[in-house]
């Protein structure tokens, strides 16, 4: 524990971050060399610059284990086509579990559900990408299961609350 405290004050400068909850949610993260995790928080805060990396490493520990030179710079990539007009740092910030999933397939096919379903109700694609960046847990939910009962559940409590979301979507 020592030596992993030690990494991420070497690295980044990071102190109080709790190992606990680092820790329980990646194990692994006890194992890495010293060095190794020096290395990869550097790259890290590189891809993430500007950003709170204690609290994305401690909700997302798993970021740790990732290739920070092909894997990560690729999956920011991809999110940055599927929404072109997000800022894809400022998503990951606030969502860095978005991270762990497969971007290529999994949040591509959750946007392309979203979308769907939000068209039926008369929101635009724009409309959506801000919903998205506004909430980017959308993109790992289960859109055509739990966002679509919610959507009718709130259409059936408030009509129109959708059309005039796609009026004025922010």
């Amino acid at each position: 524990m020592v030596e992993l405290e030690d990494g991420l004050w070497r690295a980044l400068g990071i102190a109080e971050i709790d190992l606990g909850v680092m820790v329980g949610r990646c194990p692994k993260v006890l194992f890495f060399e010293p060095d190794f995790q020096v290395e990869r928080l550097r790259l890290l805060r590189d891809l993430l610059p500007r950003v709170n990396l204690r609290r994305v490493i401690e909700r997302n520990p798993q970021l740790l284990g990732m290739d920070m030179t092909c894997t990560l710079p690729a999956k920011m990539r991809e999110l940055s086509v599927l929404l072109p007009h997000t800022d894809v740092i400022h998503l990951i910030a606030t969502h860095p579990k978005i991270l762990s999933v497969n971007v290529g397939v999994a949040v591509s096919r959750n946007l392309a559900h979203l979308k769907a379903l939000m068209s039926q109700a008369g929101v635009v694609e724009a409309g959506v990408e801000v919903m998205v960046a506004y909430n980017p847990r959308l993109l790992t939910s289960d859109v055509c299961g739990t966002v679509r009962r919610r959507m009718a559940h709130l259409e059936r409590m408030s009509p129109g609350t959708f059309r005039r979301y796609a009026d004025k979507p922010a």
